[in-house]
């Protein structure tokens, strides 16, 4: 097999798979699990780099955006600050454990690639934006 056929073969087979996986699903089954990970202290580097975070962000603006927010403890730490936090996450669960917790003035089960949400609430759009990964 030449190495143009190969490629094509890999390359196929892995956009294959990346149809196949569902991360919503993922998040969906983990979520109870990572909600408590996540609001333990000192459990992962978040804690550590927590302050030096929260002196990097800049005062907050008319709204602040965060993608991905999980359980909600960036957006806390921002809301805290005074910031006017719309907090999405494809995960409804994840999405629930924010609100619950207070973390933001708005949450929302969106995907960050295709809501509009992200691009503008009521014409002014979104200053500031956050995004971590686990």
């Amino acid at each position: 097999m030449n190495r143009r056929r190969t490629y094509r073969r890999l390359h196929y087979e892995t956009l294959k798979r990346m149809r196949e996986y569902d991360i919503t699903h993922h998040w969906e089954a983990y979520a109870s699990e990572w909600t408590s990970w996540a609001r333990t202290p000192d459990h992962d580097e978040y804690w550590s780099y927590r302050d030096q975070f929260r002196e990097f962000v800049p005062t907050p603006g008319t709204a602040t955006l965060e993608v991905g927010c999980g359980e909600g403890r960036v957006s806390r730490d921002l809301t805290a600050l005074g910031h006017h936090v719309t907090a999405v996450d494809l995960s409804p669960s994840l999405v629930a454990a924010a609100q619950e917790a207070g973390s933001a003035g708005r949450c929302y089960v969106a995907d960050a690639a295709l809501s509009q949400a992200l691009t503008s609430t009521n014409g002014s759009g979104f200053p500031s934006f956050y995004g971590f990964a686990p």
